[in-house]
């Protein structure tokens, strides 16, 4: 069992993973008798960013495993890779119908045809990629079993409507909304788990290391934590525009727009710093460790896929307040739910990467970069800790405007400098293996 994970991409392991853990608690939730799981907005979110995660890891998964192996199975991989892509686009682009929905006014034309269309297009991306990696997986030949078994459960999980309506009415009128549910999500992890088992059998090569790769990875994240910077310096800019705006003029419309635009350009910066973190984990620099550097991206990238969910909602609560009705309190829960899980989920993820360098450096007997990762390491988490702090518990019970914009630039302060500072050491990471020596040339000379 071991040597079978240790012959999967690191990506495809913390996908499965991550769907398992899912899995066994909506289990857990439904042997106890509990409903919560199905209403609850901190729930909605959280399987959210573990989607937008799992489609992450499963298109850069693919593409490690097309280095990996030999045309045709690279071909097959890329593909799949290319398909895994396109389907976190698509993820995007169906919360961005969302936002379209909630603006609408009242006469617009129907957009049903929309959902339709992204419906239908979700289903057969995601049947294609599996189908793909089960071609990938030369295993298929030995087990045709698995590739029924992974192609079986990606089409019950992931049907187009015109079969997963009916077999939905069907299975909900058999075992409930709760029983319903759990089947495709079985049917998900068993697709995925074949489609594992399947690529474990492939005969794959060790990939060379591709150092600018890695750079290029670590000066990605190092440029979306300056983006994060840029963010909390919004944050300054919300609570003085909320001061004045409450005296009237226009800076009450500055501080709405501050308010939705904010959280997006977070969510970017986010999913930047993820996919940064994949390209780094995808370089095969034996000295970095893989699954920290997945594990980085995977959880910014979770912590991306959950703010990006908001934002429909958000705009809701600023623009939309005549439309209530459309969201009720659900809408408010979904705003106001995690407000302190996805910083520290976001924090985790730029420790995850701290520990990365941290192992490069040892391993490369780095004693500068050592030295600096430790203390930057230290007085982030001292600094974000003290940050969340403030706001969570210091801005609610701030009795004076005085006060609360005085903790609004200590909260956003302390931010600010733990970011800019993790973002200054991905920048002398990338610095360390563009500088890192390659291997000596070979040099035919005569015999003496």
């Amino acid at each position: 069992m071991i040597a079978a994970v240790r012959r999967l991409p690191p990506a495809f392991v913390l996908a499965l993973l991550l769907q398992g853990l899912i899995v066994a608690a909506r289990l857990a939730f439904l042997a106890s008798g509990s409903t919560w799981w199905m209403t609850s907005a901190s729930w909605a979110l959280t399987s959210q960013g573990v989607s937008f995660v799992t489609l992450s890891l499963l298109a850069a998964g693919a593409f490690d495993l097309a280095r990996r192996t030999s045309s045709p199975a690279a071909d097959a991989a890329r593909i799949a890779g290319i398909v895994f892509t396109t389907a976190v686009g698509m993820s995007v682009a169906g919360i961005l119908l969302h936002y379209f929905q909630m603006t609408r006014t009242d006469g617009a034309p129907p957009i049903e045809v929309l959902y339709d269309i992204e419906s239908y297009a979700w289903s057969l991306l995601m049947i294609g990629g599996i189908a793909a990696l089960v071609t990938a997986g030369d295993g298929w030949r030995r087990v045709p079993a698995l590739a029924g078994v992974a192609m079986v459960g990606i089409v019950i999980s992931r049907a187009p409507p015109v079969l997963g309506t009916p077999l939905y009415e069907a299975l909900y009128s058999a075992l409930g909304r709760a029983g319903a549910s759990m089947v495709f999500s079985l049917s998900w992890l068993a697709a995925l788990g074949a489609v594992a088992a399947l690529i474990a059998g492939t005969e794959k090569a060790e990939p060379a290391e591709d150092g600018p790769a890695c750079e290029r990875g670590l000066r990605r994240t190092s440029s979306a934590l300056w983006i994060r910077v840029i963010a909390a310096a919004l944050f300054v800019a919300i609570a003085m525009f909320a001061m004045v705006g409450r005296r009237g003029g226009g800076a009450a419309s500055v501080a709405k727009f501050l308010m939705v635009a904010g959280p997006a350009l977070n969510a970017f910066a986010l999913g930047s710093f993820g996919f940064g973190a994949f390209t780094a984990a995808r370089s095969g620099v034996r000295d970095f460790s893989s699954y920290a550097l997945y594990g980085a991206g995977a959880l910014s990238l979770w912590a991306a896929g959950a703010m990006l969910t908001q934002l429909p909602w958000l705009y809701q609560r600023f623009y939309r307040d005549d439309r209530g009705s459309f969201g009720g309190d659900h809408g408010s829960r979904m705003v106001e739910t995690l407000t302190l899980g996805i910083p520290l989920v976001a924090g985790a993820g730029v420790v995850a990467l701290t520990i990365a360098i941290a192992g490069f450096a040892r391993r490369r007997d780095l004693q500068d970069l050592r030295d600096q990762t430790s203390a930057r390491a230290a007085a982030f988490v001292v600094l974000i800790i003290a940050s969340l702090v403030i706001v969570q518990y210091g801005l609610p019970k701030a009795r004076s405007e005085g006060m609360f914009l005085a903790m609004s630039f200590a909260a956003a302060g302390a931010g600010l400098c733990a970011i800019a500072m993790m973002a200054k050491l991905c920048s002398l990471a990338a610095d360390a293996v563009r500088q890192a020596p390659g291997l000596p040339t070979a040099t035919l000379r005569p015999p003496d």
